[in-house]
Protein backbone atom coordinates (compact mmCIF):
# COMPACT_ATOMS: atom_id res chain seq x y z
CA UNK A 1 0.00 0.00 0.00
CA UNK A 2 1.24 3.48 0.03
CA UNK A 3 0.50 6.70 -1.33
CA UNK A 4 1.54 9.35 -3.98
CA UNK A 5 2.31 11.95 -1.42
CA UNK A 6 5.12 12.04 0.88
CA UNK A 7 6.32 14.30 3.93
CA UNK A 8 5.29 17.79 4.57
CA UNK A 9 5.97 17.62 1.26
CA UNK A 10 12.20 20.32 -16.68
CA UNK A 11 16.45 21.02 -18.68
CA UNK A 12 17.71 21.41 -21.03
CA UNK A 13 20.79 22.67 -20.16
CA UNK A 14 21.49 23.59 -16.74
CA UNK A 15 25.50 23.97 -15.52
CA UNK A 16 26.80 20.41 -17.20
CA UNK A 17 27.61 16.98 -15.21
CA UNK A 18 28.77 17.79 -11.76
CA UNK A 19 32.40 17.93 -11.29
CA UNK A 20 34.46 15.09 -9.23
CA UNK A 21 34.82 17.12 -6.20
CA UNK A 22 31.28 18.45 -6.26
CA UNK A 23 30.48 14.89 -6.87
CA UNK A 24 32.42 14.12 -3.54
CA UNK A 25 31.27 17.06 -1.82
CA UNK A 26 27.74 15.53 -2.30
CA UNK A 27 28.52 11.95 -1.61
CA UNK A 28 29.88 13.32 1.88
CA UNK A 29 26.36 15.06 2.64
CA UNK A 30 24.51 11.87 1.78
CA UNK A 31 26.68 9.95 4.16
CA UNK A 32 25.94 12.33 7.47
CA UNK A 33 21.98 12.47 5.87
CA UNK A 34 22.29 8.40 6.05
CA UNK A 35 23.56 8.40 9.46
CA UNK A 36 20.88 11.19 11.04
CA UNK A 37 18.47 9.34 8.90
CA UNK A 38 19.04 5.92 10.81
CA UNK A 39 18.59 7.36 14.33
CA UNK A 40 14.85 8.56 13.40
CA UNK A 41 13.79 5.05 14.14
CA UNK A 42 14.61 1.73 14.24
CA UNK A 43 15.20 -0.11 10.87
CA UNK A 44 17.56 -2.75 10.55
CA UNK A 45 19.08 -1.11 7.71
CA UNK A 46 18.73 1.24 4.49
CA UNK A 47 19.39 2.51 0.88
CA UNK A 48 19.93 5.90 -0.28
CA UNK A 49 20.82 7.13 -3.93
CA UNK A 50 20.66 10.21 -5.12
CA UNK A 51 20.85 11.57 -8.89
CA UNK A 52 22.16 15.08 -9.20
CA UNK A 53 22.10 16.83 -13.05
CA UNK A 54 20.79 13.66 -14.46
CA UNK A 55 23.59 11.07 -13.07
CA UNK A 56 23.67 8.89 -10.20
CA UNK A 57 25.47 9.22 -7.53
CA UNK A 58 27.28 6.30 -5.56
CA UNK A 59 24.37 4.37 -3.40
CA UNK A 60 24.78 5.19 0.41
CA UNK A 61 23.56 1.98 2.62
CA UNK A 62 23.85 1.54 6.60
CA UNK A 63 22.61 -1.07 8.49
CA UNK A 64 22.21 -5.27 8.06
CA UNK A 65 20.30 -7.24 5.67
CA UNK A 66 18.39 -9.08 8.46
CA UNK A 67 18.06 -8.67 11.88
CA UNK A 68 20.12 -11.31 13.91
CA UNK A 69 22.49 -11.87 11.03
CA UNK A 70 25.65 -10.18 10.76
CA UNK A 71 25.19 -9.52 6.61
CA UNK A 72 25.72 -5.96 6.53
CA UNK A 73 23.37 -4.11 3.44
CA UNK A 74 25.83 -3.38 0.45
CA UNK A 75 25.66 -1.32 -2.71
CA UNK A 76 23.45 -3.66 -5.45
CA UNK A 77 21.17 -4.96 -2.61
CA UNK A 78 17.28 -5.62 -3.99
CA UNK A 79 14.86 -3.59 -2.25
CA UNK A 80 10.94 -4.11 -2.18
CA UNK A 81 9.44 -0.35 -3.35
CA UNK A 82 6.12 -1.43 -2.39
CA UNK A 83 3.21 1.15 -4.46
CA UNK A 84 6.13 2.76 -5.81
CA UNK A 85 5.05 0.31 -8.24
CA UNK A 86 2.41 2.35 -9.60
CA UNK A 87 4.14 5.12 -11.55
CA UNK A 88 5.87 1.99 -13.70
CA UNK A 89 2.48 0.77 -14.33
CA UNK A 90 1.10 4.11 -15.04
CA UNK A 91 4.18 4.04 -18.06
CA UNK A 92 3.46 0.69 -19.31
CA UNK A 93 -0.08 2.03 -19.93
CA UNK A 94 0.72 4.99 -21.45
CA UNK A 95 3.57 2.73 -23.36
CA UNK A 96 0.50 0.76 -24.45
CA UNK A 97 -1.49 3.84 -25.63
CA UNK A 98 1.02 5.51 -27.65
CA UNK A 99 1.28 1.88 -29.00
CA UNK A 100 -2.43 2.12 -30.48
CA UNK A 101 -3.24 -0.94 -27.88
CA UNK A 102 -5.49 0.88 -26.27
CA UNK A 103 -6.90 4.30 -25.53
CA UNK A 104 -7.29 6.79 -22.49
CA UNK A 105 -10.86 7.51 -23.12
CA UNK A 106 -12.56 3.84 -23.78
CA UNK A 107 -14.53 3.26 -21.01
CA UNK A 108 -14.37 0.31 -19.00
CA UNK A 109 -17.45 -1.42 -20.10
CA UNK A 110 -15.72 -1.70 -23.30
CA UNK A 111 -12.30 -2.41 -21.98
CA UNK A 112 -13.74 -5.41 -20.10
CA UNK A 113 -16.48 -6.69 -22.34
CA UNK A 114 -16.54 -9.87 -20.62
CA UNK A 115 -17.60 -7.97 -16.93
CA UNK A 116 -19.49 -5.36 -18.59
CA UNK A 117 -22.58 -6.97 -16.87
CA UNK A 118 -21.64 -7.80 -14.36
CA UNK A 119 -19.84 -4.74 -13.17
CA UNK A 120 -21.23 -2.07 -10.96
CA UNK A 121 -23.16 0.73 -13.19
CA UNK A 122 -21.05 3.55 -11.17
CA UNK A 123 -18.16 1.70 -13.07
CA UNK A 124 -18.87 1.17 -16.38
CA UNK A 125 -17.72 4.79 -17.81
CA UNK A 126 -14.49 4.45 -15.87
CA UNK A 127 -11.47 5.75 -18.26
CA UNK A 128 -7.88 4.59 -17.65
CA UNK A 129 -7.23 7.99 -16.55
CA UNK A 130 -9.69 7.87 -13.47
CA UNK A 131 -7.62 4.42 -12.44
CA UNK A 132 -4.50 5.35 -12.51
CA UNK A 133 -5.30 8.84 -11.03
CA UNK A 134 -7.18 7.17 -7.94
CA UNK A 135 -10.12 8.88 -9.12
CA UNK A 136 -12.45 5.62 -10.10
CA UNK A 137 -14.55 5.51 -6.96
CA UNK A 138 -13.10 2.19 -6.31
CA UNK A 139 -12.48 1.36 -2.67
CA UNK A 140 -8.31 0.79 -1.67
CA UNK A 141 -9.31 -3.01 -2.11
CA UNK A 142 -11.66 -6.06 -1.76
CA UNK A 143 -12.63 -7.62 1.23
CA UNK A 144 -9.25 -8.74 2.92
CA UNK A 145 -10.28 -12.14 3.74
CA UNK A 146 -10.78 -12.49 0.16
CA UNK A 147 -7.31 -10.85 -1.22
CA UNK A 148 -5.20 -13.33 1.18
CA UNK A 149 -7.14 -16.30 -0.49
CA UNK A 150 -4.73 -15.50 -3.00
CA UNK A 151 -1.80 -17.26 -1.38
CA UNK A 152 -3.48 -20.63 -2.06
CA UNK A 153 -3.92 -20.28 -5.25
CA UNK A 154 -1.59 -21.64 -8.19
CA UNK A 155 -3.58 -20.79 -11.50
CA UNK A 156 -2.02 -18.60 -13.97
CA UNK A 157 -1.50 -14.52 -12.64
CA UNK A 158 -3.67 -12.94 -15.52
CA UNK A 159 -6.34 -15.60 -14.19
CA UNK A 160 -5.70 -14.60 -10.32
CA UNK A 161 -6.24 -10.82 -11.05
CA UNK A 162 -9.16 -11.46 -13.39
CA UNK A 163 -10.88 -13.10 -10.82
CA UNK A 164 -10.07 -10.45 -8.34
CA UNK A 165 -11.29 -7.38 -9.78
CA UNK A 166 -14.72 -9.50 -11.21
CA UNK A 167 -15.29 -9.33 -7.01
CA UNK A 168 -13.78 -5.98 -6.64
CA UNK A 169 -16.24 -4.44 -9.49
CA UNK A 170 -19.36 -5.64 -7.61
CA UNK A 171 -18.08 -3.61 -4.56
CA UNK A 172 -20.04 -0.14 -3.78
CA UNK A 173 -17.91 2.73 -4.69
CA UNK A 174 -16.01 4.08 -1.72
CA UNK A 175 -16.10 7.84 -3.24
CA UNK A 176 -18.02 9.66 -5.81
CA UNK A 177 -16.39 9.15 -9.44
CA UNK A 178 -13.72 12.08 -10.21
CA UNK A 179 -12.48 12.63 -6.61
CA UNK A 180 -9.26 11.49 -5.13
CA UNK A 181 -9.32 8.05 -3.25
CA UNK A 182 -6.62 5.87 -2.92
CA UNK A 183 -7.16 2.58 -4.79
CA UNK A 184 -4.64 -0.44 -5.18
CA UNK A 185 -7.51 -2.32 -7.18
CA UNK A 186 -7.44 0.60 -9.81
CA UNK A 187 -4.45 -0.74 -10.92
CA UNK A 188 -4.64 -4.29 -10.75
CA UNK A 189 -7.70 -3.66 -13.14
CA UNK A 190 -5.54 -1.73 -15.58
CA UNK A 191 -3.09 -4.45 -15.67
CA UNK A 192 -5.73 -6.65 -16.11
CA UNK A 193 -7.34 -4.25 -18.85
CA UNK A 194 -3.25 -4.32 -20.33
CA UNK A 195 -3.47 -8.08 -20.35
CA UNK A 196 -6.92 -8.23 -22.28
CA UNK A 197 -5.76 -5.82 -24.56
CA UNK A 198 -2.19 -7.68 -25.14
CA UNK A 199 -2.89 -11.30 -24.08
CA UNK A 200 0.56 -10.93 -21.93
CA UNK A 201 0.71 -11.07 -18.78
CA UNK A 202 1.78 -7.89 -16.64
CA UNK A 203 4.77 -8.94 -15.38
CA UNK A 204 6.17 -10.18 -19.03
CA UNK A 205 4.42 -6.54 -19.96
CA UNK A 206 6.33 -4.42 -17.68
CA UNK A 207 9.79 -5.86 -18.21
CA UNK A 208 9.49 -5.72 -21.84
CA UNK A 209 8.05 -2.50 -21.81
CA UNK A 210 9.81 -0.62 -18.73
CA UNK A 211 12.19 -2.72 -17.49
CA UNK A 212 14.48 -3.99 -20.76
CA UNK A 213 13.79 -0.96 -22.28
CA UNK A 214 15.89 1.21 -19.64
CA UNK A 215 18.19 -1.65 -18.50
CA UNK A 216 16.73 -2.42 -15.32
CA UNK A 217 17.85 -6.34 -15.52
CA UNK A 218 17.87 -6.30 -11.35
CA UNK A 219 14.20 -6.13 -11.22
CA UNK A 220 11.41 -8.99 -10.10
CA UNK A 221 8.40 -9.62 -8.34
CA UNK A 222 7.37 -10.89 -4.66
CA UNK A 223 9.42 -11.21 -1.73
CA UNK A 224 13.38 -11.26 -1.47
CA UNK A 225 14.88 -14.20 -0.76
CA UNK A 226 17.48 -15.41 1.82
CA UNK A 227 20.73 -14.06 2.03
CA UNK A 228 19.04 -10.77 0.51
CA UNK A 229 17.66 -7.69 2.68
CA UNK A 230 14.35 -8.99 4.23
CA UNK A 231 11.25 -7.06 5.06
CA UNK A 232 10.78 -7.20 8.70
CA UNK A 233 7.64 -6.98 10.98
CA UNK A 234 8.22 -6.58 14.75
CA UNK A 235 11.64 -6.70 14.36
CA UNK A 236 11.74 -10.19 12.58
CA UNK A 237 12.64 -10.81 9.26
CA UNK A 238 10.14 -11.68 7.06
CA UNK A 239 10.63 -14.91 4.18
CA UNK A 240 8.40 -17.07 2.07
CA UNK A 241 5.27 -15.86 -0.30
CA UNK A 242 3.43 -13.83 2.87
CA UNK A 243 6.48 -12.06 3.20
CA UNK A 244 4.81 -9.58 0.50
CA UNK A 245 1.50 -9.26 -1.01
CA UNK A 246 -0.18 -11.86 -3.10
CA UNK A 247 1.50 -13.00 -6.68
CA UNK A 248 -1.03 -11.31 -8.18
CA UNK A 249 -0.80 -8.15 -6.60
CA UNK A 250 2.24 -6.97 -8.65
CA UNK A 251 0.82 -3.97 -10.90
CA UNK A 252 -0.35 -2.08 -7.05
CA UNK A 253 2.95 -2.99 -5.44
CA UNK A 254 4.73 -6.06 -5.45
CA UNK A 255 8.22 -5.11 -6.99
CA UNK A 256 12.04 -5.56 -5.89
CA UNK A 257 14.66 -4.20 -7.35
CA UNK A 258 18.17 -2.81 -6.65
CA UNK A 259 18.83 1.28 -6.29
CA UNK A 260 20.58 1.63 -9.37
CA UNK A 261 17.82 0.10 -10.96
CA UNK A 262 15.54 2.03 -10.05
CA UNK A 263 17.41 5.06 -10.52
CA UNK A 264 17.35 4.21 -14.23
CA UNK A 265 13.63 5.05 -13.79
CA UNK A 266 14.09 8.29 -12.31
CA UNK A 267 16.51 9.32 -14.16
CA UNK A 268 14.11 8.13 -17.31
CA UNK A 269 11.28 10.24 -15.83
CA UNK A 270 14.06 13.80 -15.75
CA UNK A 271 15.18 13.06 -19.32
CA UNK A 272 11.60 12.29 -20.63
CA UNK A 273 10.39 15.95 -19.38
CA UNK A 274 13.32 17.14 -21.64
CA UNK A 275 12.31 15.17 -25.13
CA UNK A 276 14.81 12.53 -24.42
CA UNK A 277 13.12 9.61 -22.27
CA UNK A 278 13.12 6.74 -24.04
CA UNK A 279 9.90 5.28 -23.41
CA UNK A 280 7.47 7.78 -24.21
CA UNK A 281 7.07 11.26 -26.20
CA UNK A 282 7.91 14.25 -24.35
CA UNK A 283 4.06 14.90 -24.25
CA UNK A 284 3.51 11.49 -22.96
CA UNK A 285 5.89 11.93 -19.65
CA UNK A 286 4.39 15.71 -19.02
CA UNK A 287 0.55 13.94 -19.21
CA UNK A 288 1.80 11.49 -16.18
CA UNK A 289 3.55 13.84 -14.50
CA UNK A 290 1.01 16.85 -14.77
CA UNK A 291 -1.95 17.03 -11.77
CA UNK A 292 -5.17 15.93 -12.88
CA UNK A 293 -7.67 18.80 -13.31
CA UNK A 294 -11.19 19.29 -11.86
CA UNK A 295 -12.71 17.32 -9.06
CA UNK A 296 -10.67 18.23 -6.28
CA UNK A 297 -7.38 20.22 -4.87
CA UNK A 298 -5.39 17.00 -4.77
CA UNK A 299 -2.51 17.66 -6.58
CA UNK A 300 -1.34 14.16 -8.26
CA UNK A 301 -0.62 12.89 -11.89
CA UNK A 302 -0.73 9.23 -12.89
CA UNK A 303 0.72 8.25 -10.35
CA UNK A 304 2.83 10.74 -9.14
CA UNK A 305 2.48 13.34 -6.19
CA UNK A 306 3.28 16.60 -7.88
CA UNK A 307 4.55 19.74 -5.22
CA UNK A 308 5.86 22.71 -5.85
CA UNK A 309 9.17 23.23 -3.85
CA UNK A 310 11.65 26.81 -5.07
CA UNK A 311 13.75 24.46 -7.13
CA UNK A 312 10.52 23.37 -9.27
CA UNK A 313 8.04 20.97 -9.15
CA UNK A 314 8.55 17.56 -7.16
CA UNK A 315 7.42 14.40 -8.39
CA UNK A 316 6.53 11.80 -5.11
CA UNK A 317 5.26 8.57 -4.52
CA UNK A 318 6.19 6.21 -1.25
CA UNK A 319 5.37 2.58 -0.71
CA UNK A 320 5.16 -0.32 1.56
CA UNK A 321 3.93 -4.00 1.91
CA UNK A 322 3.84 -3.61 5.61
CA UNK A 323 7.60 -4.99 5.98
CA UNK A 324 9.65 -2.30 3.50
CA UNK A 325 9.16 1.65 3.45
CA UNK A 326 10.72 3.27 -0.28
CA UNK A 327 10.27 6.91 -1.00
CA UNK A 328 11.19 8.68 -4.23
CA UNK A 329 11.05 12.71 -5.12
CA UNK A 330 12.29 13.70 -8.83
CA UNK A 331 12.60 17.10 -9.72
CA UNK A 332 12.90 17.28 -13.97
CA UNK A 333 13.74 20.88 -14.23
CA UNK A 334 16.79 20.46 -11.57
CA UNK A 335 17.39 17.13 -13.23
CA UNK A 336 17.86 15.88 -9.39
CA UNK A 337 16.15 12.58 -7.95
CA UNK A 338 16.27 11.06 -4.58
CA UNK A 339 15.27 7.43 -3.71
CA UNK A 340 15.44 6.15 -0.17
CA UNK A 341 14.60 2.20 1.23
CA UNK A 342 14.41 0.67 4.59
CA UNK A 343 13.56 -3.02 4.93
CA UNK A 344 10.72 -2.18 7.85
CA UNK A 345 7.55 -0.56 7.94
CA UNK A 346 5.62 1.77 9.88
CA UNK A 347 6.11 -0.42 13.31
CA UNK A 348 9.91 0.66 13.03
CA UNK A 349 9.38 4.23 11.89
CA UNK A 350 10.52 3.21 8.56
CA UNK A 351 8.47 6.00 7.38
CA UNK A 352 10.30 8.57 9.42
CA UNK A 353 13.54 7.27 8.46
CA UNK A 354 12.79 7.45 5.01
CA UNK A 355 11.19 10.30 4.63
CA UNK A 356 13.71 12.41 6.94
CA UNK A 357 16.25 11.13 4.27
CA UNK A 358 13.94 12.53 1.29
CA UNK A 359 13.46 16.26 3.34
CA UNK A 360 17.09 16.74 4.00
CA UNK A 361 18.39 15.70 0.65
CA UNK A 362 16.40 17.61 -1.35
CA UNK A 363 17.15 20.72 1.23
CA UNK A 364 19.91 20.74 -0.68
CA UNK A 365 18.90 20.97 -4.27
CA UNK A 366 19.30 24.28 -5.92
CA UNK A 367 22.61 25.30 -3.82
CA UNK A 368 25.80 25.24 -4.98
Amino acid sequence: CGCALVGSCRSAGGLGSPSASAQAHESLRLQGIADRAMRQGHVPGMALLEVRDGIALPEVVRGVRANGTPDAVVPGDPWHIGSNAKPMTAILIARLVQQGKLSWSTPLGRLLPSLAGSMRAEYRDVTLVELLSHRSGLPENTDIAFLESFYDRHDPLPQQRLAYVARALRDAPAAARGTYRYSNTGFILAAVVAENATHVPYEVLVRTEVFEPLGMPGAGFGPTSAGQPLGHEGGKPQLGPRADNPSMFAPAGGIFMPMQDWAKFAIDQIEGAHGKGRLLSQAGYAFLQSPIEGGDAHANGLDWGVHRQAFGILLTHNGSNGYWYAVIGVSPESRNAILVAANAAEDAQGDVVTGYALRETIGGWGKP
